[in-house]
Protein backbone atom coordinates (compact mmCIF):
# COMPACT_ATOMS: atom_id res chain seq x y z
CA UNK A 1 0.00 0.00 0.00
CA UNK A 2 1.28 3.26 -1.17
CA UNK A 3 2.37 5.43 2.37
CA UNK A 4 2.60 9.35 2.08
CA UNK A 5 4.39 9.52 5.33
CA UNK A 6 7.09 7.15 7.18
CA UNK A 7 6.61 7.70 10.44
CA UNK A 8 10.68 8.60 12.74
CA UNK A 9 10.77 6.58 16.09
CA UNK A 10 10.75 9.73 17.48
CA UNK A 11 8.21 11.76 19.57
CA UNK A 12 7.97 15.78 20.13
CA UNK A 13 5.44 17.60 21.82
CA UNK A 14 4.97 21.45 21.45
CA UNK A 15 3.41 22.98 24.33
CA UNK A 16 1.83 26.44 23.09
CA UNK A 17 1.79 28.61 25.88
CA UNK A 18 -0.45 31.58 25.56
CA UNK A 19 1.49 34.77 25.89
CA UNK A 20 0.81 38.28 26.07
CA UNK A 21 3.65 40.65 24.34
CA UNK A 22 4.49 43.74 26.24
CA UNK A 23 6.53 45.81 24.03
CA UNK A 24 7.67 45.92 20.22
CA UNK A 25 11.63 46.16 20.97
CA UNK A 26 13.40 44.81 17.63
CA UNK A 27 15.63 41.92 17.58
CA UNK A 28 17.95 41.30 14.91
CA UNK A 29 16.06 38.85 11.90
CA UNK A 30 16.96 38.12 7.82
CA UNK A 31 13.94 38.78 6.96
CA UNK A 32 13.04 42.80 5.39
CA UNK A 33 9.80 41.39 3.78
CA UNK A 34 7.11 39.06 4.09
CA UNK A 35 4.12 38.39 2.16
CA UNK A 36 1.12 36.88 3.56
CA UNK A 37 -1.28 34.38 1.44
CA UNK A 38 -4.16 32.40 2.01
CA UNK A 39 -5.95 30.10 0.45
CA UNK A 40 -10.04 30.07 1.74
CA UNK A 41 -10.80 26.58 2.62
CA UNK A 42 -8.22 24.47 0.83
CA UNK A 43 -8.52 21.07 2.87
CA UNK A 44 -5.19 19.52 4.26
CA UNK A 45 -6.04 15.95 2.25
CA UNK A 46 -5.45 17.74 -0.96
CA UNK A 47 -2.39 19.62 0.17
CA UNK A 48 -0.51 16.70 1.06
CA UNK A 49 -2.47 14.02 -0.90
CA UNK A 50 -3.29 15.37 -4.49
CA UNK A 51 -6.82 14.19 -5.83
CA UNK A 52 -9.17 12.58 -3.29
CA UNK A 53 -9.94 9.19 -5.25
CA UNK A 54 -13.18 8.81 -3.60
CA UNK A 55 -14.31 12.39 -4.29
CA UNK A 56 -13.07 12.39 -8.14
CA UNK A 57 -15.03 9.68 -8.80
CA UNK A 58 -18.29 10.47 -7.13
CA UNK A 59 -20.49 11.79 -10.37
CA UNK A 60 -22.55 14.25 -7.40
CA UNK A 61 -19.28 16.12 -7.41
CA UNK A 62 -18.05 16.56 -11.15
CA UNK A 63 -20.35 19.16 -12.08
CA UNK A 64 -18.36 20.80 -14.94
CA UNK A 65 -15.36 20.26 -16.79
CA UNK A 66 -14.69 16.67 -14.34
CA UNK A 67 -13.37 14.23 -17.62
CA UNK A 68 -11.08 16.73 -18.79
CA UNK A 69 -10.03 17.53 -14.61
CA UNK A 70 -9.91 14.42 -13.82
CA UNK A 71 -7.60 13.47 -16.29
CA UNK A 72 -5.55 16.59 -15.50
CA UNK A 73 -5.05 15.77 -11.69
CA UNK A 74 -4.85 12.10 -11.31
CA UNK A 75 -1.99 10.31 -10.63
CA UNK A 76 -1.22 6.47 -9.14
CA UNK A 77 0.22 7.42 -6.01
CA UNK A 78 -0.32 10.30 -3.79
CA UNK A 79 2.63 12.13 -3.94
CA UNK A 80 2.72 11.98 -7.45
CA UNK A 81 -0.57 13.18 -7.37
CA UNK A 82 0.25 16.61 -4.96
CA UNK A 83 2.77 17.50 -7.18
CA UNK A 84 0.38 17.47 -10.35
CA UNK A 85 -1.66 19.51 -8.09
CA UNK A 86 0.45 22.52 -6.60
CA UNK A 87 3.58 22.08 -8.45
CA UNK A 88 5.18 25.26 -7.10
CA UNK A 89 4.84 23.98 -3.38
CA UNK A 90 6.02 21.17 -3.98
CA UNK A 91 9.43 21.62 -5.37
CA UNK A 92 10.15 25.60 -4.75
CA UNK A 93 8.65 25.48 -1.19
CA UNK A 94 9.29 22.20 0.03
CA UNK A 95 12.80 22.36 -0.80
CA UNK A 96 13.21 25.69 0.34
CA UNK A 97 10.96 25.45 3.34
CA UNK A 98 8.95 23.98 5.49
CA UNK A 99 5.37 22.73 5.17
CA UNK A 100 3.57 21.62 8.27
CA UNK A 101 -0.15 20.01 8.45
CA UNK A 102 0.02 16.65 7.34
CA UNK A 103 -2.36 14.58 9.74
CA UNK A 104 -1.25 11.44 8.37
CA UNK A 105 2.19 11.87 9.97
CA UNK A 106 0.26 13.20 13.20
CA UNK A 107 1.64 16.64 12.26
CA UNK A 108 -1.35 19.03 12.92
CA UNK A 109 -2.34 22.55 12.64
CA UNK A 110 -5.59 23.89 13.89
CA UNK A 111 -7.57 26.54 14.32
CA UNK A 112 -8.20 27.66 17.89
CA UNK A 113 -11.68 29.26 17.57
CA UNK A 114 -14.69 27.51 17.58
CA UNK A 115 -16.77 28.64 14.55
CA UNK A 116 -14.49 26.63 11.88
CA UNK A 117 -15.59 29.49 9.12
CA UNK A 118 -14.15 32.53 7.32
CA UNK A 119 -14.31 35.50 9.20
CA UNK A 120 -13.35 33.87 12.30
CA UNK A 121 -10.64 32.19 10.83
CA UNK A 122 -8.99 35.48 9.10
CA UNK A 123 -9.24 37.33 12.45
CA UNK A 124 -7.45 34.82 14.28
CA UNK A 125 -4.73 34.80 11.73
CA UNK A 126 -3.94 38.00 11.67
CA UNK A 127 -5.04 39.30 15.50
CA UNK A 128 -3.43 36.09 17.40
CA UNK A 129 -7.00 35.71 19.12
CA UNK A 130 -9.62 33.69 19.04
CA UNK A 131 -12.52 36.44 19.75
CA UNK A 132 -15.90 34.80 20.54
CA UNK A 133 -17.89 37.55 19.21
CA UNK A 134 -16.26 37.25 16.16
CA UNK A 135 -18.70 33.90 15.22
CA UNK A 136 -20.43 34.94 11.51
CA UNK A 137 -19.59 35.98 8.43
CA UNK A 138 -20.96 39.33 8.80
CA UNK A 139 -19.20 42.61 8.01
CA UNK A 140 -17.85 43.37 11.50
CA UNK A 141 -15.41 45.99 12.48
CA UNK A 142 -13.20 44.09 14.05
CA UNK A 143 -11.93 46.13 17.21
CA UNK A 144 -8.97 43.77 18.24
CA UNK A 145 -5.03 45.19 16.91
CA UNK A 146 -3.84 43.32 14.09
CA UNK A 147 -0.43 42.39 13.61
CA UNK A 148 -0.72 44.67 10.20
CA UNK A 149 -1.45 47.42 12.31
CA UNK A 150 1.09 46.67 14.80
CA UNK A 151 3.86 46.56 12.42
CA UNK A 152 2.18 49.46 10.41
CA UNK A 153 3.08 51.55 13.44
CA UNK A 154 6.82 50.63 13.28
CA UNK A 155 9.59 53.44 11.80
CA UNK A 156 10.81 50.84 9.58
CA UNK A 157 7.41 49.89 7.87
CA UNK A 158 5.16 52.70 8.33
CA UNK A 159 3.77 53.06 4.98
CA UNK A 160 4.95 50.13 3.82
CA UNK A 161 2.17 47.83 4.47
CA UNK A 162 -0.43 46.39 2.40
CA UNK A 163 -3.37 44.07 2.12
CA UNK A 164 -5.40 42.76 -0.51
CA UNK A 165 -8.31 40.29 -0.75
CA UNK A 166 -10.75 39.15 -3.10
CA UNK A 167 -13.62 39.17 -0.33
CA UNK A 168 -15.13 42.32 0.74
CA UNK A 169 -14.97 40.95 4.83
CA UNK A 170 -10.99 41.34 4.93
CA UNK A 171 -12.32 45.72 5.43
CA UNK A 172 -13.70 43.95 8.37
CA UNK A 173 -11.47 41.57 9.90
CA UNK A 174 -8.36 44.53 9.36
CA UNK A 175 -10.58 47.32 10.17
CA UNK A 176 -10.67 49.86 7.42
CA UNK A 177 -12.46 52.33 9.67
CA UNK A 178 -9.47 52.87 12.04
CA UNK A 179 -6.47 51.56 9.97
CA UNK A 180 -4.84 54.29 7.44
CA UNK A 181 -2.40 51.07 5.66
CA UNK A 182 -3.60 49.74 2.26
CA UNK A 183 -6.98 47.57 2.82
CA UNK A 184 -8.03 46.58 -0.62
CA UNK A 185 -11.22 43.87 -0.73
CA UNK A 186 -14.16 42.83 -2.96
CA UNK A 187 -14.83 45.19 -5.36
CA UNK A 188 -12.66 48.13 -3.67
CA UNK A 189 -10.77 50.10 -6.67
CA UNK A 190 -7.11 50.33 -6.68
CA UNK A 191 -5.45 52.60 -4.01
CA UNK A 192 -4.16 56.54 -5.10
CA UNK A 193 -4.86 58.52 -7.22
CA UNK A 194 -2.13 58.54 -9.90
CA UNK A 195 -3.55 54.74 -11.07
CA UNK A 196 -1.22 53.40 -14.06
CA UNK A 197 -3.16 51.89 -16.79
CA UNK A 198 -2.95 48.08 -15.45
CA UNK A 199 -4.96 49.35 -12.00
CA UNK A 200 -7.07 51.67 -14.14
CA UNK A 201 -8.19 48.26 -16.34
CA UNK A 202 -8.67 46.20 -13.38
CA UNK A 203 -11.04 48.59 -11.81
CA UNK A 204 -13.25 48.97 -14.97
CA UNK A 205 -12.91 44.98 -15.13
CA UNK A 206 -13.99 44.37 -11.84
CA UNK A 207 -16.82 47.09 -12.21
CA UNK A 208 -18.06 45.57 -15.46
CA UNK A 209 -18.44 42.71 -13.88
CA UNK A 210 -19.70 43.42 -10.60
CA UNK A 211 -23.05 42.35 -9.56
CA UNK A 212 -23.43 42.81 -6.24
CA UNK A 213 -21.45 39.78 -4.95
CA UNK A 214 -19.16 39.89 -1.98
CA UNK A 215 -16.20 38.92 -3.93
CA UNK A 216 -14.62 39.75 -6.79
CA UNK A 217 -12.05 37.56 -9.30
CA UNK A 218 -8.82 36.15 -7.64
CA UNK A 219 -7.23 36.94 -10.66
CA UNK A 220 -8.20 40.60 -10.06
CA UNK A 221 -7.31 40.27 -6.36
CA UNK A 222 -4.11 38.88 -7.57
CA UNK A 223 -2.86 41.42 -10.35
CA UNK A 224 -4.08 44.33 -8.15
CA UNK A 225 -1.27 42.95 -5.38
CA UNK A 226 1.24 42.29 -8.04
CA UNK A 227 0.73 45.79 -9.67
CA UNK A 228 0.88 47.42 -5.71
CA UNK A 229 3.93 45.34 -6.07
CA UNK A 230 5.72 47.33 -8.38
CA UNK A 231 4.89 50.74 -7.97
CA UNK A 232 5.01 50.92 -4.24
CA UNK A 233 7.36 48.03 -3.18
CA UNK A 234 5.58 47.11 0.33
CA UNK A 235 7.49 45.56 3.23
CA UNK A 236 4.50 43.68 4.45
CA UNK A 237 1.72 41.92 2.62
CA UNK A 238 -0.99 39.57 2.31
CA UNK A 239 -3.33 38.25 -0.18
CA UNK A 240 -6.27 36.20 0.16
CA UNK A 241 -7.82 34.34 -2.60
CA UNK A 242 -11.70 32.97 -1.89
CA UNK A 243 -12.31 30.93 -5.52
CA UNK A 244 -11.53 27.26 -3.96
CA UNK A 245 -14.02 27.62 -1.03
CA UNK A 246 -16.93 29.05 -3.33
CA UNK A 247 -16.24 25.77 -5.70
CA UNK A 248 -16.45 23.56 -2.87
CA UNK A 249 -19.77 24.84 -1.70
CA UNK A 250 -21.03 24.42 -4.87
CA UNK A 251 -20.18 20.61 -4.97
CA UNK A 252 -17.60 21.13 -8.07
CA UNK A 253 -14.92 19.00 -7.04
CA UNK A 254 -13.18 18.91 -10.42
CA UNK A 255 -13.16 22.90 -10.35
CA UNK A 256 -12.05 23.07 -7.02
CA UNK A 257 -8.88 21.22 -7.88
CA UNK A 258 -8.24 23.44 -10.88
CA UNK A 259 -8.57 26.68 -8.89
CA UNK A 260 -6.19 25.34 -6.15
CA UNK A 261 -3.67 24.64 -8.90
CA UNK A 262 -4.57 28.35 -10.23
CA UNK A 263 -3.36 29.67 -7.11
CA UNK A 264 -0.28 27.53 -6.93
CA UNK A 265 0.51 29.01 -10.35
CA UNK A 266 -0.18 32.86 -9.06
CA UNK A 267 2.12 31.85 -5.96
CA UNK A 268 4.59 30.62 -8.59
CA UNK A 269 4.75 33.91 -10.79
CA UNK A 270 4.68 36.08 -7.85
CA UNK A 271 7.65 34.33 -6.27
CA UNK A 272 9.69 34.48 -9.03
CA UNK A 273 8.62 38.17 -9.93
CA UNK A 274 9.79 38.85 -6.78
CA UNK A 275 13.20 37.16 -7.11
CA UNK A 276 13.88 39.94 -9.87
CA UNK A 277 13.84 42.92 -7.68
CA UNK A 278 16.76 43.56 -5.14
CA UNK A 279 14.74 44.92 -2.49
CA UNK A 280 13.17 41.09 -2.38
CA UNK A 281 15.86 38.81 -3.52
CA UNK A 282 16.83 36.45 -0.64
CA UNK A 283 15.48 38.70 1.36
CA UNK A 284 11.36 37.94 1.72
CA UNK A 285 9.64 35.46 3.76
CA UNK A 286 6.38 33.68 1.80
CA UNK A 287 3.97 32.46 4.75
CA UNK A 288 1.04 30.42 2.85
CA UNK A 289 -2.17 29.12 5.25
CA UNK A 290 -6.02 28.71 5.36
CA UNK A 291 -9.00 30.69 6.90
CA UNK A 292 -10.53 26.84 8.19
CA UNK A 293 -10.57 23.54 7.05
CA UNK A 294 -13.31 21.23 5.35
CA UNK A 295 -15.12 17.99 6.23
CA UNK A 296 -14.71 14.38 4.61
CA UNK A 297 -16.14 12.57 2.02
CA UNK A 298 -19.81 13.42 1.42
CA UNK A 299 -18.65 16.75 3.99
CA UNK A 300 -16.17 17.79 2.18
CA UNK A 301 -18.21 21.08 0.74
CA UNK A 302 -18.94 22.15 4.05
CA UNK A 303 -17.28 23.12 7.52
CA UNK A 304 -18.15 24.88 10.35
CA UNK A 305 -18.60 23.88 14.02
CA UNK A 306 -20.86 20.33 13.09
CA UNK A 307 -18.73 19.54 10.51
CA UNK A 308 -15.91 16.70 11.67
CA UNK A 309 -12.37 17.85 10.46
CA UNK A 310 -12.97 21.63 9.42
CA UNK A 311 -10.91 22.61 12.48
CA UNK A 312 -8.37 21.15 10.60
CA UNK A 313 -5.73 23.19 8.76
CA UNK A 314 -1.84 23.47 7.07
CA UNK A 315 0.77 26.20 6.76
CA UNK A 316 3.71 26.72 4.34
CA UNK A 317 6.69 29.20 4.81
CA UNK A 318 10.25 29.89 3.43
CA UNK A 319 12.31 32.70 3.68
CA UNK A 320 15.97 33.90 5.25
CA UNK A 321 16.52 32.07 8.72
CA UNK A 322 14.37 28.78 8.08
CA UNK A 323 15.97 26.21 7.55
CA UNK A 324 14.69 23.90 4.83
CA UNK A 325 12.77 20.90 6.18
CA UNK A 326 10.44 20.49 3.44
CA UNK A 327 7.06 18.22 4.44
CA UNK A 328 7.29 18.48 8.57
CA UNK A 329 6.87 14.59 10.20
CA UNK A 330 7.59 14.87 13.70
CA UNK A 331 4.76 13.06 15.45
CA UNK A 332 2.29 14.57 18.00
CA UNK A 333 2.87 18.28 17.14
CA UNK A 334 0.31 20.77 17.56
CA UNK A 335 0.69 24.11 15.97
CA UNK A 336 -3.09 26.71 15.94
CA UNK A 337 -4.38 29.59 13.87
CA UNK A 338 -3.67 31.71 16.91
CA UNK A 339 0.10 31.87 16.68
CA UNK A 340 0.87 33.20 13.01
CA UNK A 341 -0.07 36.97 14.01
CA UNK A 342 3.33 36.57 16.78
CA UNK A 343 4.70 34.95 14.04
CA UNK A 344 4.57 37.20 11.60
CA UNK A 345 5.90 40.00 14.13
CA UNK A 346 8.87 38.11 14.96
CA UNK A 347 9.90 36.98 11.79
CA UNK A 348 10.05 40.81 11.04
CA UNK A 349 12.07 41.22 14.27
CA UNK A 350 9.38 42.58 16.44
CA UNK A 351 7.44 41.30 19.29
CA UNK A 352 3.50 41.95 19.11
CA UNK A 353 2.05 44.25 21.50
CA UNK A 354 -1.91 43.03 21.38
CA UNK A 355 -4.60 43.69 24.18
CA UNK A 356 -5.48 40.14 24.26
CA UNK A 357 -3.53 37.06 25.19
CA UNK A 358 -2.21 35.19 22.14
CA UNK A 359 -0.62 32.40 20.50
CA UNK A 360 2.66 32.07 20.64
CA UNK A 361 5.48 32.79 18.12
CA UNK A 362 6.11 29.61 16.36
CA UNK A 363 9.41 28.31 16.80
CA UNK A 364 11.34 27.29 13.72
CA UNK A 365 14.85 26.48 15.28
CA UNK A 366 13.28 22.81 15.77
Amino acid sequence: MNSICSFRSISITLIILSSFYVGNSQSETDVENLIVITLDGVRWKEVFGGADSVLLNNPKFLKTEGNRLSKKFWDDTKHARRKRLMPFLWSEVSSQGRIYGNRWCNNRVNVSNKTNISNPGYSEIFTGYADPEINSNELKYNKNTSVFEFINQQEDFAGKVAAFASWDRIHGYLNSHKNDFIISGGYSTSPGTDESFLQQTLNSLQTIIHRKESSRPDYITYLHAKEFIRIKRPKLLSIGFAWTDDMAHDGSYPMYLEKIFTFDAMIEDLWNYLETIPQYKNKTALLITVDHGRGDNENWTSHGPRVPHSNEIWFAIMGPGISPKGEMKESNITIYQNQFAATISNLLGYKFKSENVIGDSIDFDK
